[in-house]
């Protein structure tokens, strides 16, 4: 099942990049990122639409995915839906 993944790098947050100016959480079936073994993935309180959240952190080593970028929390407000900018507030 499709999961919204909140990662974050320090205080970034990994976002899927739609086009110039669209921006989203990563929602797939996977992880966008390499997970180390024995890391912690968070299973948090699933959306409205009862799609299920997952978040975890990453180091500054962590491959970035074609079309994504980190952006800081508080700039992801301009850039995400307001449910998402709550989820990731959560989820950090």
């Amino acid at each position: 099942m499709k999961s919204l993944w909140f990662v974050f790098k320090e205080s970034e947050l990994l976002l899927e990049q739609l086009g110039n100016d669209l921006f989203t959480i990563p929602l797939s079936d996977n992880p966008p990122t390499f997970i180390n073994e024995g890391q912690q993935v968070h299973e948090m309180k699933p959306t409205e639409e009862g799609i299920p959240v997952k978040t975890y952190l990453v180091d500054s080593s962590t491959q970035l995915p074609l079309k994504h970028v980190y952006c800081e929390l508080r700039q992801s407000y301009y850039k995400l839906p307001n449910e998402y900018y709550l989820l990731a507030g959560k989820c950090r």
